[in-house]
């Protein structure tokens, strides 16, 4: 039988000093056929027979004892190459994904960016603002000149020398800028820009 254990097991019996008379007494097999398994001398012993004997000696050493034939050898060896490579490729692929992710999230902060940067630039070079005014109330509410009925809303710009009179409130207006939003519960009041 052409074969080997996972271990040496003659090192393994000397180490933890133990007597080949006591190991054969264990192992239910008469001595001269141990000194023969631990010179790797399996002759006269059945594949069947070493499994059982690798077994009974991982019940005695704690461990786990294997006896390998060469065609279990190449299977085992085949074994670790696909579970390598099915590894490898399953870790390739959590990489592949956790960089899209990456990407995904790094585009939609870019937009959120370029946005704001197009909103402050257009804020800095036509120095204004523009707000959003939205009437919560129950009636109308003027805007200047510009009637806005209960619910609805109207986008207003403003700079320095503009500023914008909102009047007839009896409930609260909702202001929202591009950074803020204000509920101002004021019966009249004037929006306007103040330079620094």
């Amino acid at each position: 039988m052409e074969g080997h254990f996972n271990v040496n097991l003659k090192e393994l019996i000397e180490g933890r000093r133990l007597s080949t008379k006591y190991i054969s007494d264990k192992l239910k097999i008469p001595e001269y056929a141990l000194i023969k398994i631990l010179e790797e001398d399996y002759s006269g012993q059945s594949f069947v027979s070493l499994k059982d004997i690798a077994q009974r000696f991982s019940v005695i050493f704690g461990e786990k004892i294997i006896f390998i034939t060469e065609k279990d050898d190449n299977e085992e060896f085949e074994n670790i190459l696909n579970k390598t490579n099915y590894l490898k490729t399953k870790k390739e692929k959590g990489f592949i994904v956790l960089f899209l992710i990456f990407i995904i999230i790094n585009l939609v902060y870019m937009v959120f960016i370029s946005q704001n940067i197009i909103n402050y630039r257009e804020i800095i070079s036509k120095n204004s603002l523009n707000l959003t005014v939205y009437n919560n109330g129950g009636n109308s509410i003027f805007i200047d000149d510009l009637e806005l009925l209960p619910g609805q809303k109207e986008k207003i710009t403003i700079t320095p020398d503009i500023s914008v009179n909102v009047k007839n409130t009896d409930s609260t207006v909702e202001i929202t800028s591009l950074t803020e939003k204000y509920n101002i519960e004021l019966n009249n009041f004037t929006i306007k820009i103040k330079n620094k």
